[in-house]
């Protein structure tokens, strides 16, 4: 079993490293998407 931790820990590392930048650029830009959004839904009103 600890050998196979071994091997694993490399790649579980990685992946969980771009799970959590990828997370981290989704919430900044967020906001950004709601602005999109909002200006997008203002032109239809008028």
């Amino acid at each position: 079993m600890g050998d196979i931790l071994i091997v694993l820990y490399p790649w579980i590392k990685s992946l969980h490293l771009i799970s959590v930048i990828s997370w981290m650029a989704g919430l900044f830009y967020l906001p950004r998407i709601f602005v999109y959004h909002v200006e997008r839904s203002d032109g239809k009103d008028q």
